[in-house]
């Protein structure tokens, strides 16, 4: 009798793993397949599917599993990313108000977002949704979403109203490209709150005085950085303070404003006005505006004749800046690897858009007493940078690389002396961004502006190059 129950159990046994097993395998053919078990109607967002979408069990369709148009949007985004994994994006020119999706991403989230209906989905997916069909590049299916986010039906309170434009501004402001036109009506409405939406109109102005300073619109960017710092005087209690942050970026913007207009000292003002407004209230900010002055009060002196140890491309008396000619002095190291990449894509642009008989690049450099992982010699060191930086930026610009020294300290390790290139402008080094610093000296051999090379510079640069050289 035992016999036979361990016999009985054992093919129950037997029985129950080979059923699992062909569970897990209905299951492996359900996710290949891309069928959704559960009925549509059971689904979040039941009844939004168009008539030409899918709705469930349809061979090869990548979202019969989503159920919301924030999937969408997250869709789009890791779509992008995926777009520039195998791709060098800082080889492609960004336009003034950023570039369109590629088609392929803007077909997929269209089928994506196929799937719903604007007048049934959730209201708490109405924004997504938005965002979803700007990437999509349906503005006319966007701007009915987020009309109806902020339907007078909504009945949305003040705080929920001013979040919601303030979303809807951004939205529109960060779209690939920036629909401003479409960001500025949205953001008209989020003023005529007046002081109780004071924090939301402040991030909204910060957001497109960014868009503003990357496409180099001047009129623009002094229009919303002025009205930010409006908006941020009008912050009541512990708003103020708790923005404080914010605050302190659009006052300086503001002053990148007058930096841009080849105004130093008016932006050196704005910014110690804000020291002495905004420290009080929140001390950490101090060290944006002490940095920020440090590269401002540059501006309009007289640049330091390049030095190096070791020339290329050049001889070992070379002029630079090139007296009563428009200078690029670039901060060039062979250690920066892929940050600078970007920077790299900017100089050959730029090289190839100039006149080189009216504005000359010189590059400085200095000896680490390694290259890439090996300790090497000084002079191998110093081949090795200028190829790298010459093939980074596609010709044989001339280089100035300065041989530094390894001296000890008083606890016996050992530290590297600075060129009298980064001594000079050590606070250049203070700018913004992953990238290297870039001069850029006017006829006279004043320094008019100091920036980092990148997408989000190349338009300022390649404009006040062209006002230089008028």
């Amino acid at each position: 009798m035992n016999g036979i129950r361990g016999v009985v159990k054992k093919r129950i046994v037997t029985t129950g793993t080979r059923r699992a097993i062909s569970l897990v395998w209905v299951g492996c053919v359900w996710a290949l397949i891309g069928w959704n078990p559960r009925p549509l109607s059971a689904q979040s967002g039941a009844g939004q599917a168009s008539a030409g979408s899918p709705a469930g069990g349809i061979l090869g369709d990548p979202f019969v599993r989503y159920t919301t148009p924030t999937e969408c949007a997250q869709h789009a985004v890791r779509a992008e990313r995926q777009y520039w994994r195998d791709k060098r994006p800082d080889s492609v020119s960004r336009g003034r108000w950023g570039n369109s999706l590629s088609p392929e991403i803007v077909a997929s989230v269209r089928r994506c977002v196929s799937r719903f209906n604007v007048e049934h989905v959730d209201v708490t997916e109405l924004l997504p949704l938005g965002q979803a069909e700007l990437a999509a590049n349906q503005d006319s299916l966007a701007d009915q979403a987020f009309r109806r986010a902020i339907a007078p039906e909504r009945n949305l309170d003040g705080a929920e109203r001013a979040w919601t434009l303030a979303r809807i501004v951004t939205f529109y402001a960060n779209a690939a490209p920036s629909r401003i036109e479409r960001a500025e009506e949205y953001m008209s409405r989020l003023d005529a709150l007046g002081d109780a939406a004071a924090a939301e109109r402040l991030l909204a102005r910060r957001t497109l005085a960014a868009v503003a300073a990357a496409a180099d619109s001047v009129p623009m960017l002094i229009t919303e950085t002025d009205r930010a710092v409006v908006a941020a005087a009008q912050m009541r209690g512990d708003w103020r303070k708790q923005r404080a942050l914010d605050e302190a970026a659009a006052r300086v913007s503001r002053a990148d404003a007058f930096a841009r207009r080849a105004m130093p000292d008016s932006a050196v003002a704005v910014l110690n006005r804000a020291v002495a407004e905004l420290v009080p209230l929140r001390p950490t900010v101090e060290p944006q505006f002490r940095r920020t002055l440090s590269l401002y009060e540059l501006l309009g002196q007289p640049a330091t004749r390049v030095k190096g140890t070791q020339w290329y491309a050049a001889s070992s008396n070379a002029q630079f800046p090139v007296p009563a000619q428009v200078t690029m002095i670039y901060f060039g190291s062979h250690g920066c690897l892929e940050y600078c990449y970007p920077g790299y894509a900017v100089l050959r642009r730029l090289r190839q858009r100039i006149d080189t008989a009216k504005v000359h690049l010189v590059v400085v450099a200095a000896t680490y007493g390694f290259f890439r992982n090996r300790i090497v010699g000084v002079h191998e060191e110093m081949d090795s940078a200028y190829a790298y930086l010459r093939d980074r930026i596609g010709a044989p610009v001339p280089t100035a690389i300065w041989q530094t020294e390894a001296i000890p300290r008083s606890d016996g390790l050992l530290v590297r002396t600075s060129s009298p290139m980064d001594s000079a402008y050590a606070s250049v080094f203070n700018i913004p961004g992953n990238n290297r610093p870039l001069l850029l000296v006017d006829r006279r051999g004043r320094i008019r502006l100091v920036v980092s090379p990148s997408q989000l510079t190349e338009a300022r640069l390649t404009d006040v190059l062209a006002e230089l050289t008028q």
